[in-house]
């Protein structure tokens, strides 16, 4: 699979969550409405293992935020699912067969042009985490290829920081250092006292000010803030009523993420002929969820 291989490859997670909404009720029973007054965009980086090296993987994504509440999801998600999906739809318009195998080999070996292979199934994270900061509970919302939609309602544990005197610049925004030991891994934060905001990127909360970086000390993880907008019309995130959820427990529904990793699916459309193969994914992944 060396024609796959790259230093910067992104999550190859599975189907798409294509709603920026989750049951509010479980956020907050009194109001399902919440008003988002800035965005936030960051570069989030990942250190894997393929084939026995390693990659780092880089996603891009946004955080929400409102008074009280926010949203964690990937950055212009509704533009990538309809770029993919009108790809997928021109091709299947036109394929006059399409071939489903379940072999790498035989799957290049039907091709004259093997460079001409893409990525069939949604490949950036796809999960979204409403987080309330008055109860300190999240919400995770993921879309599963057998479950259908599933839901997670998690209390989110307490991140004790210790701020310290050490400063440095994140999007022109002096900010200062803090650390924390949170499921699992210590973390070093940098949050600007310029935007008073209680919140960041992922589960993390509990500062002063806005998260603008932040990384664990082992150098797995690390979320980069890259931009930043102040909504002149607030954005309201709304309760979807018409989606079903079946809410299952934080270790089913990781459970349920961690297997749909486990293959890729991938397409290649030659003479009238649509190949698509599901192909093992080589990738090992760290997981943020650590036990503590």
């Amino acid at each position: 699979m060396n024609q796959f291989k790259a230093k910067h490859v992104f999550f190859l997670i599975g189907l798409c969550s294509v709603i920026l909404v989750a049951n509010a009720s479980s956020i907050n029973p009194d109001n399902n409405q919440h008003e988002t007054i800035r965005q936030i965009v960051y570069k989030v980086s990942q250190k894997a293992i393929e084939n026995q090296e390693s990659i780092e993987i880089i996603d891009t994504m946004a955080l929400y935020c409102g008074k009280n509440v926010s949203l964690y999801s990937t950055w212009n998600k509704e533009a990538k699912y309809d770029a993919l999906q009108a790809t997928k739809e021109n091709i299947l318009s036109k394929s006059k067969q399409k071939v489903t195998t379940y072999a790498y080999d035989s799957f290049v070996s039907n091709l004259n042009d093997k460079n001409n292979i893409g990525v069939w199934t949604i490949n950036w994270e796809m999960e979204d985490i409403f987080k309330n900061r008055v109860s300190n509970s999240a919400t995770f919302i993921y879309k599963d290829k057998d479950e259908g939609w599933i839901k997670a309602v998690e209390n989110i544990p307490v991140q004790n920081w210790d701020i310290q005197s050490d400063t440095m610049t994140v999007l022109g925004y002096k900010c200062q250092k803090a650390t924390t030991a949170f499921w699992g891994r210590n973390y070093i934060a940098w949050f600007t006292l310029d935007i008073p905001l209680n919140d960041g990127p992922w589960l993390f909360s509990g500062l002063p000010g806005l998260i603008l970086r932040i990384q664990d000390t082992e150098g797995i993880f690390q979320f980069t803030a890259v931009g930043l907008e102040q909504l002149k019309t607030p954005m309201t995130l709304a309760v979807d009523e018409s989606v079903s959820y079946k809410t299952v427990s934080l270790k089913k529904y990781l459970a349920l993420k961690k297997n749909r990793r486990k293959s890729v699916q991938y397409y290649s459309y030659e003479n009238n002929v649509l190949y698509i193969a599901d192909i093992y994914n080589p990738i090992q992944y760290e997981s943020l969820y650590e036990e503590n």
